[in-house]
């Protein structure tokens, strides 16, 4: 976990990898560029919401679930479903 301040703006926290995966020397080296960042007034990580709205909505991927594995019937106040 990486944790520091620039510009007397609140503190920025970042996560550099899991306890046990990643060694003391490992989290400082992936710290430092993180870091010079937050100081450079940068956000630390790249926006993550770019990436992700390129792909489906959990929506279209329970559509797309339910129409190719499961075959619904629907009557007024009941719902059969079976595989």
């Amino acid at each position: 976990m990486v944790q520091t301040r620039a510009n007397g703006k609140a503190a920025k926290r970042v996560t550099v990898g899991r306890h046990g995966i990643v060694t003391g020397e490992d989290a400082r080296r992936r710290a430092a560029p993180i870091i010079a960042r937050i100081k450079a007034g940068e956000e630390p990580v790249a926006e993550p919401a770019a990436a992700l709205a390129e792909g489906p909505t959990v929506g279209e991927l329970a559509r797309r679930c339910l129409r190719s594995t499961w075959r619904c019937g629907a009557s007024p106040g009941r719902w059969r479903c079976t595989r």
